[in-house]
Formats: C-alpha cells, structure tokens, sequence
C-alpha cells in the first residue's frame, strides 16, 4: 500500500483502475485512486469513467472502441514488469514489453 506524507491523513483505500482492450488484454491506461481518511471514495463507476476519461483525454491516438475496466489493489502490479489482462480471469499476468 502506498505511504503516507507526513503529517497527512492515514490512507483508507487505494485502487487501480486498469484500462485494457476487450479483445487482447493489452493495458492502455492505469488509473490510481487514493482515499484518506476524511475525505470521500468515489464509486466503482465513477472510478471506471473518470480512468476512460483520462485516457480519451491523454492518448486519445491510442484509444480503442474495444475497452474494459478491473479495478485491482496496486500490489497487483509490480513496477518494471509489462503486463496485459488475461481475458478469462480479468486478472493480470506478466508478458513481454509489446
């Protein structure tokens, strides 16, 4: 879990939301949401639109029509490892930078 400033709140929640094409997986976008406490967590579906909102507004020449959210906590994904979506188990698993 992600560590906290000093002297902020304690964290209470933090998600990815991972943007990934329906039909191979592939990764586009990670999106991180991160809840103190006091403050408000937004919905999953407000995490899921404001993550597809970003990518159309960020890499808009990678945007497919195609796409699929997961919301994963972060230590699901390691930083330096590639990874793509497996679409049976809509889970992440390692594969080559491609």
């Amino acid at each position: 879990m992600l560590q906290a400033t000093p002297g902020a709140p304690p964290i209470i929640d933090d998600q990815l939301c991972v943007v990934y094409q329906a039909d191979t997986g592939a990764i586009v976008h990670i999106h991180r949401v991160t809840t103190y406490q006091g403050g408000q967590h937004p919905s999953e579906e407000a995490i899921r639109s404001r993550a597809i909102a970003h990518l159309h507004a960020f890499q808009q020449e990678r945007v497919s029509s195609s796409l699929k959210t997961v919301l994963l906590p972060p230590e699901q994904i390691k930083l330096g490892v590639y990874y793509k979506i497996d679409v049976e188990t809509v889970q992440p698993v390692v594969t080559d930078r491609k």
